[in-house]
């Protein structure tokens, strides 16, 4: 159903922009009334849902194929203008980096699938479930006959507007300037498939979501949108990586889906002159990753990897576009403390202010840490041992992987975990970026220059080498995805839960102790030294010259020296009162749930996925 480039003349693309647009503005000013924290990763994961449906084709008559697109059950779930957003990205992303559908023709997609589709659904929807609660069957009834609805209709639109263009766009002797198909040609043709086949297909689909999401999401299918929604949508994430895993049976189906073929099936199909439209436009815009391949990887592997970059893009480009209609995320606001300059009311301007904000700032940094492990989010559910057992698991993968276009994958996996564990995008970035990704940057550069084979740069009579370039890169992507593995494991687990389950892999007690006195006391000390530079500030009249600033500096770090070494006496002595013998004990009481063996299951499936590409 997707329309290619070439196949709509420019006035005919023009048109149905201009035809969306009024639909993408009040979609953005709907959506923006209920979005939500909670509603974002849900628009996501639907949103994320349609993008893999796509993906699996279904032979029709004739040898082509057709696709479901899951519109009309995003409209129920979430509105039927956020399914007009959600498919409009997914749609995009397709368009910019699978090559499926086309820049050009995106207003005319975009009208079809993400418009005419969805509200067509929801009409029917509504109309026959009308006065019907959540879990009954007449709603479930409703949600197939307004999925099967919705498809056809888009079909039908999609059909005119392939069936109008040698009409209206053609040459003084008649020949076609786009689309070589007539009306009488394209109706059947694009119908007879979709009322047949794939409008069931559809139906089937949204049926089984839906039944699925009556019996454990009722709440997500209410007709109320300000009710929370909550529930196991973990699970559906779960359910959706599984999924993902099973595109390749798409690959199974010969053909390529009716009007969407390039120039040389137009002449394997027998046709006599090619329109100069598809000659000018067709595959002028170089996507990286077209027909959902991967460069140097078989088939399979590159469609799976796809699916799961079309996931983490379409997770990506929809918490952009929240956080563009949010513009302020008031509920993070509330919960963030209060910045050093409003809480003190100094300005950070001179010597003694400028490591007031510092210390304040990490000491705040700590906190917010301990704010992250308790969001509810993906990570922060799993329990601490499966959590860094897979962490580590990851991290050896990281260490093993050699391919860069996989690092760059995990990177995109790891941001996509970090999403879904509701820690900010900005706060993530800044820790896995500074100093050290940068400082392996430093390191990495001599191997552009010194390591041998093809020029890729010329710097005077300075080569950068192609074989240099990979090196350097693999060795910043390694160190990154390891670094923020072990960052996103901190963020989102208790201290003392990464402790407990040290132990519980029976590392040494002492280490671990110390591990953990270190990390609370960073804090105290912190503490500490930020209440001295307060008090001095608070008793100091006029101004101070720098030497007597960088005295009284030095001697608040000496005085804070030597309280900590009174503060382990004292410590330890408290803790041999207390019966201390060499070995801490462990207060948490674990145990496993059902999630965990799901998020183990899919850890070391994708641990033997990326291991798979690599070797392959």
């Amino acid at each position: 159903m997707h329309i290619p480039d070439g196949y709509l003349s420019p006035a005919t693309a023009g048109v149905l922009y201009a035809v969306s647009a009024p639909f993408w503005y009040i979609a953005a000013r709907r959506v923006r009334q209920i979005l939500t924290g909670r509603t974002v990763p849900a628009l996501a994961l639907f949103a994320a849902f349609s993008f893999v449906l796509m993906m699996f084709n279904i032979p029709l008559p004739g040898g082509t194929t057709g696709h479901a697109v899951g519109g009309t059950l995003l409209a129920i779930v979430l509105g039927p203008w956020a399914a007009v957003l959600g498919i409009s990205v997914v749609l995009l992303i397709q368009a910019l980096f699978f090559a499926d559908g086309g820049l050009m023709a995106f207003g005319a997609n975009c009208f079809n699938m993400a418009v005419v589709l969805p509200l067509v659904g929801y009409f029917v929807y509504k109309v026959i479930s009308s006065n019907s609660t959540a879990t009954s069957p007449r709603r479930m009834a409703a949600a197939v006959l307004g999925s099967y609805t919705g498809l056809v209709a888009a079909a039908l639109v999609t059909a005119v507007e392939f069936g109008i263009q040698p009409h209206f766009f053609h040459a003084a002797n008649g020949t076609p300037l786009y689309c070589p198909y007539s009306l009488g040609q394209a109706l059947p043709a694009m119908m007879v498939g979709h009322l047949l086949i794939a409008g069931p297909v559809e139906a089937l689909v949204t049926g089984l979501v839906f039944t699925f999401l009556q019996r454990t999401n009722s709440n997500l299918i209410k007709a109320d949108t300000s009710a929370k929604r909550e529930g196991k949508i973990w699970l559906l994430w779960g359910a959706l990586a599984l999924v993902a895993l099973t595109t390749p049976i798409g690959l199974l189906t010969s053909g390529t889906a009716w009007g969407e073929w390039g120039i040389e099936e137009l002449k394997d199909l027998g046709l006599g002159s090619i329109p100069s439209g598809l000659e000018r436009f067709t595959e002028w815009w170089p996507a990286p990753l077209p027909d959902y391949g991967l460069p140097r990887m078989g088939a399979v592997i590159g469609y799976i990897l796809s699916a799961f970059v079309g996931i983490a893009l379409v997770f990506f480009f929809l918490w952009l576009a929240g956080r563009m209609l949010l513009r302020k995320d008031r509920r993070s606001m509330e919960k963030r403390p209060p910045s050093t300059k409003k809480r003190y009311g100094i300005k950070s301007r001179d010597f003694l202010s400028k490591n007031i904000s510092s210390i304040t700032g990490a000491l705040e940094s700590v906190i917010s840490s301990e704010e992250l492990c308790h969001a509810p989010g993906l990570l922060q559910g799993i329990d601490p041992r499966i959590k860094l057992a897979t962490m580590v698991l990851f991290i050896i993968v990281v260490s093993l992987v050699q391919s860069l276009p996989i690092l760059a994958g995990i990177l995109v996996l790891i941001l996509a975990f970090a999403l879904l564990s509701k820690v900010p995008l900005g706060v993530f970035l800044k820790r896995i970026l500074i100093f050290i990704p940068i400082f392996t940057a430093f390191i990495s550069i001599p191997a552009l220059f010194i390591t041998q084979g093809e020029p890729l740069l010329t710097l005077g009579n300075i080569n950068i080498t192609e074989q240099g370039a990979l090196t350097a890169g693999i060795l910043v992507l390694r160190v990154t995805d390891s670094l923020s593995f072990g960052i996103l494991l901190i963020l989102t687990t208790r201290w003392t839960n990464i402790l407990a389950a040290l132990r519980w892999f029976r590392m040494p007690s002492l280490f671990v102790t110390i591990l953990g006195m270190t990390y609370r006391y960073i804090s105290l000390l912190l503490h500490s030294t930020n209440s001295m530079f307060l008090a001095r500030r608070s008793r100091t009249i006029g101004s101070l010259s720098g030497g007597e600033k960088r005295r009284w500096l030095g001697q608040t770090l000496a005085t804070t020296m030597t309280k900590s070494h009174h503060l382990s006496e004292d410590v330890y002595l408290a803790m041999l009162s207390r019966g201390y013998k060499d070995d801490g004990i462990v207060l948490n009481d674990f145990g496993l749930k059902q999630r965990d063996f799901l998020w183990a299951t899919f850890a070391v499936a994708i641990a033997a996925l990326l291991i798979w590409s690599n070797y392959l």
